[in-house]
C-alpha cells in the first residue's frame, strides 16, 4: 500500500480539498519520502468519434502519473516526455482499454486515427493494458488522457488529484510528518489552517 493520495484538511473542515497545482508543487519539491509523485485534473470535453458527438470528461495527467501508477500499453506508446512540453501538449490521446472498447469497439487501426475531441483533432497513441483501469481511481472520468487542453489560468489555481509512491521502508505516518513540516507558504487564513493528509489508495476505496 505504498500509493497514496495527498489531501489537504484543516480542524474545522467537514472532510476535504485538494491542494492547488502551486501547493502541490511545493509539497513535491520539498519532500524526500516519494519515490514519484504524479497528478491528474478533469474537464469536460466534447468528443466526436465517427458521427456521434458527445461530452466526455476527459483526464488531464502529469509526466509522473503513468510512472507513478506502474502503467503499461497493450497497443502503441504512452507519452514521450516531449508531450508534456507546451509545443506539443494536447495533441495525443491515450486510451483506457474501456474506452478503446466503447468508443472504437476494440478495433485494430484504432492507433494512429485522429478524433476530434474539444476544439481539435488528437491522435490516438496508445491503449492501456485492462488491468489498468485508472477511471476507477478517479471517479466519473472517461478513460480517455490528454497531457494538456489549455494554458494555465492567471492564478495557477488549478485543483489537482496528486498520487504519490512512498519509498521503500517509509510509513504513511512519516511522510505525512515531513509534509505538514514542509507545507508551503499559506495565502490567507483558510491556507493557514490546511495541513496535509495522506490516504492510501486502498484505503480510500474502503472509504469510498
Amino acid at each position: 500500500e505504498r500509493l497514496v493520495f495527498l489531501r489537504e484538511r484543516s480542524p474545522e473542515m467537514n472532510g476535504h480539498t485538494i491542494p492547488t497545482l502551486p501547493r502541490f508543487t511545493a509539497y513535491a519539491e520539498r519532500s524526500t519520502s516519494f519515490a514519484g509523485w504524479g497528478t491528474e485534473r478533469s474537464e469536460t470535453l466534447n468528443l466526436v468519434v465517427g458521427d456521434a458527438p458527445e461530452m466526455a470528461r476527459v483526464s488531464v495527467v502529469s509526466s509522473g502519473l503513468f510512472s507513478v501508477l506502474g502503467v503499461t500499453c497493450i497497443q502503441g506508446r504512452l507519452f514521450a516526455p516531449g508531450e508534456y512540453e507546451p509545443a506539443q501538449a494536447g495533441e495525443s490521446v491515450v486510451l483506457s482499454y474501456a474506452a478503446w472498447t466503447k468508443y472504437f469497439g476494440q478495433a485494430a487501426d484504432t492507433v494512429g486515427r485522429d478524433i476530434r475531441l474539444g476544439d481539435r483533432l488528437r491522435r490516438v497513441i496508445g491503449i492501456l493494458a485492462p488491468e489498468f483501469r485508472m477511471e476507477l481511481l478517479f471517479d466519473g472520468r472517461s478513460g480517455i488522457y490528454l497531457t494538456s487542453t489549455a494554458a494555465p489560468p492567471a492564478n495557477g489555481s488549478w485543483a489537482v488529484f496528486p498520487l504519490g509512491r512512498l519509498k521503500p521502508g517509509v510509513t504513511l505516518a512519516r511522510a505525512e510528518a515531513e509534509l505538514t513540516a514542509v507545507r508551503p507558504e499559506a495565502k490567507g487564513a483558510y491556507q493557514a489552517k490546511l495541513r496535509p493528509w495522506l490516504v492510501s489508495v486502498a484505503d480510500a476505496f474502503r472509504q469510498d
